[in-house]
C-alpha cells in the first residue's frame, strides 16, 4: 500500500493550535485519524493518544477507552509541571481538570490491513472513512458512525473514564485495488466530499496527485474558497501498489511543523485553539444558552458577553489613534459575540442531552473571560 498523509491548522492559526492528530503504524499495518473538539479541554492530547492506540491494537472499544483515560491525565499533569518551571501559573482550568472537573473530547476513525487488498475499520463521529472509485473519480461510500454525518454534535470519546461520551465505534470493512483507493480524513474534507459527492471528479483529481505539504496546504485554501469550512484538515490516502507493506511516501509530522513554525504573539486567549471564522459544533447551544441566561451580566461593554473559544491577536487591535483603538476592540468584542449567539441560533435543535466535556467549565469560562478581557482592555487603553 501506498500511503501519504497530511495535515494543516485553521486559517489564521498555527500548526501548535492544531487539535487533528493521526498515526501509521508500518508494522501492525494500520493508520487512524482522530480529531479533537475545540471546545474541550487538551483535546490535541486525546486525539494523539487515540490515534496512537487505535494503530496498536488495530481497534478502540468502550473498555480500552477508559483505559486510557490515565493517559490523558498525565499529559495534563506534565503540561502543568512544566508551566510551573517555566515560571507561569497553570490556568484554573488545568486545575478543574485535576480536580475531575473537565475533560477531553475526540473523534477517531481507523483502518487496518489484512493483506495488499483487505481491510477493516471503525469509525466515530465525522472523522470518516472514504472509499473512492478512480475509473469514474466518483466518491463509492464514506463511512461515519452517525445518521446525520455532519451535524453540530459530532459522536465523540471522552477523555473522563466516568464518560462515556457519544455514539459508538461502527465497523466497516472494503478493499483497495489499482482503481479503488481509501481515505482517512477528518470533518473538513468528509463534509466537503459528502456535500460534493455527485460532482467530485474535479476535487478528486487534485487528491490524486498531492505530493507535498505545500500541495495540501495550497488544496486546502483552494477548498476553503469553494465551501471547505475553515478547521484543522488531515487527509490520509491509501493508494494499491500490489504490495502488502505500507510504503510511506508523504508524512507530515506535526512535531516537526510546530517546531519550524513562526507565529504572531497572541494577547489573549480564553481557550485552547479556537478561530473566529470556523464550523459551527462542538459546545451543545443548551449548554451555551443556559450559562448565558444564568450569568446575562456585561462585561464592561454592551452587548459584548461572549463565553470562550475567541483569540483576539495584538495586531488586530493595534491602532495609533487611542480613541479608535477603543472603539476596534469594543467592535471586534462585539463581532465575536454575535457570531457565537449566530451560531447558537442556528444549532439549538441539534441536540438535547450534554455530556460532562461539554458542559463543567461553562460558567467559569464567562467568568474568565470577563476578567481577562477587563484586564487586556486595562493594559492597552489605561
Amino acid at each position: 500500500m501506498k500511503i501519504r498523509a497530511f495535515i494543516t491548522h485553521k486559517l489564521n492559526e498555527c500548526y501548535s493550535d492544531c487539535q487533528d492528530r493521526f498515526s501509521i503504524n508500518k508494522k501492525s499495518r494500520t493508520l487512524a485519524v482522530s480529531d479533537g473538539m475545540s471546545q474541550s479541554v487538551f483535546p490535541d492530547f486525546w486525539a494523539d493518544i487515540l490515534s496512537e492506540y487505535y494503530t496498536t491494537k488495530g481497534s478502540c472499544s468502550e473498555m480500552e477507552r477508559q483505559s486510557l483515560c490515565e493517559q490523558w491525565l498525565r499529559k495534563v499533569e506534565q503540561y502543568k509541571e512544566h508551566e510551573i518551571e517555566a515560571g507561569r501559573n497553570p490556568s484554573w482550568r488545568i486545575n478543574n481538570i485535576l480536580a475531575g472537573h473537565d475533560s477531553a473530547g475526540a473523534t477517531l476513525c481507523g483502518v487496518k490491513f489484512e493483506n495488499a487488498n483487505n481491510w477493516n475499520g471503525h469509525v466515530l463521529g465525522d472523522s470518516c472513512i472514504i472509499e473512492i472509485d478512480w475509473n469514474l473519480n466518483h466518491v463509492v461510500k464514506i463511512h461515519t458512525s452517525q445518521c446525520k454525518p455532519f451535524d453540530c454534535y459530532p459522536d465523540f470519546f471522552d477523555s473522563s473514564p466516568k464518560e462515556k461520551g457519544k455514539g459508538e465505534m461502527k465497523p466497516c470493512s472494503g478493499s483497495i485495488d489499482k482503481d479503488h483507493s481509501l481515505l482517512l480524513v477528518s470533518d473538513p474534507f468528509s463534509e466537503f466530499l459528502f456535500k460534493n459527492k455527485l460532482t467530485s471528479s474535479d476535487w478528486l483529481q487534485r487528491i490524486k496527485v498531492l505530493g507535498s505539504h505545500q500541495d495540501f496546504v495550497s488544496l486546502v485554501n483552494a477548498w476553503r474558497q469553494e465551501g471547505l469550512h475553515n478547521d484543522d484538515s488531515t487527509l490520509c490516502i491509501v493508494d494499491f501498489d500490489g504490495e502488502d507493506v505500507f510504503n510511506i511516501t508523504h508524512f507530515d509530522d506535526i512535531h516537526d511543523l510546530i517546531q519550524g513554525e513562526t507565529c504572531p504573539s497572541k494577547v489573549l486567549q480564553i481557550d485552547e485553539q479556537q478561530p473566529i471564522e470556523e464550523k459551527n459544533e462542538q459546545i451543545p447551544p443548551e449548554g451555551i444558552s443556559n450559562s448565558l441566561s444564568s450569568s446575562s451580566e456585561p462585561i464592561g461593554f454592551e452587548n459584548s458577553s461572549i463565553l470562550s473559544s475567541q483569540t483576539i491577536e495584538s495586531n488586530d487591535i493595534t491602532v495609533q489613534d487611542e480613541e479608535s483603538k477603543q472603539n476596534r476592540f469594543i467592535d471586534e468584542v462585539n463581532r465575536i459575540y454575535k457570531k457565537r449567539i449566530d451560531r447558537i441560533d442556528r444549532s439549538r435543535k441539534s441536540r438535547n442531552k450534554l455530556s460532562k466535556v461539554e458542559k463543567n467549565h461553562l460558567p467559569n469560562e464567562l467568568k474568565t473571560f470577563k476578567e481577562e478581557i477587563l484586564s487586556l482592555f486595562n493594559k492597552i487603553f489605561k
